[in-house]
């Protein structure tokens, strides 16, 4: 393995943790704030967590499944993935 690669693989491991983690703390503040009737609504960051830890994990010459883990953990893709085929109703929708 090459250092310099293994350097700049763990800190975009750690970014894409960090947005992953701040995707996570998002869902816990939007239920809190709902329930306390605080109408803010705290935006989270679907593909970007997931894509910058593959791509640290592929440079610092991680397992191939290890490249599944940061799309299982990151909730943002997850509800991304679920409003899909809403989101394309509406597209098509509109576009009639």
């Amino acid at each position: 393995m090459h250092r310099f690669l293994l350097y700049p693989g763990l800190l975009l491991c750690v970014l894409g943790g960090y947005v992953i983690l701040m995707n996570a703390a998002s869902v816990v503040v939007n239920t809190r704030n709902r329930r306390r009737g605080i109408d803010r609504f705290i935006s989270m960051v679907p593909l970007v967590g997931p894509l910058l830890a593959c791509a640290g994990l592929f440079l610092a010459s991680a397992p191939l499944w290890g490249l599944a883990v940061p799309w299982v953990l990151d909730i943002a893709t997850w509800s991304l993935l679920a409003a899909l085929p809403t989101l394309v109703r509406e597209m098509r929708q509109h576009r009639k």
